[in-house]
């Protein structure tokens, strides 16, 4: 298998041997790489975590909530309120978005420390 993945529309940010963190967001399939994406998300059942952005946004197909119920919580990171998330479920929201945060935290405190595979 290849080493190397596909880094769509991107490419241009980033110097060569430049680290970056990057999440596969399809797996190498025959003679195709996998593909990968910079902007990070951590899905949950209510919530999708946008560590890149700190954008709060609601699904276009979710007619059940508006921004003015949504909380910003600490504001380090974005997030996008799912589909499926009813309004009975926002008190979910706050407890997701700090279980999804922790991970984050982690993820970029380990990144900072950990040396590429090459």
């Amino acid at each position: 298998m290849k080493k190397g993945g596909y880094i769509a529309s991107f490419s241009n940010k980033y110097s060569l041997n430049e680290n970056i963190i990057v999440q596969v967001s399809r797996e190498a399939r025959e003679n195709k790489g996998p593909r990968v994406k910079d902007k990070i998300q951590l899905k949950g059942r209510y919530i999708i975590l946008n560590i890149n952005n700190k954008e709060i946004t609601i699904s276009n197909k979710n007619k059940n909530f508006n921004l003015e119920m949504i909380n910003t919580f600490d504001g380090k990171y974005g997030y996008i309120v799912r589909t499926n998330t009813k309004v009975e479920d926002i008190k979910y929201i706050e407890e997701e978005y700090f279980k999804l945060s922790k991970i984050a935290d982690e993820m970029l405190y380990k990144y900072k420390y950990i040396k590429p595979p090459f």
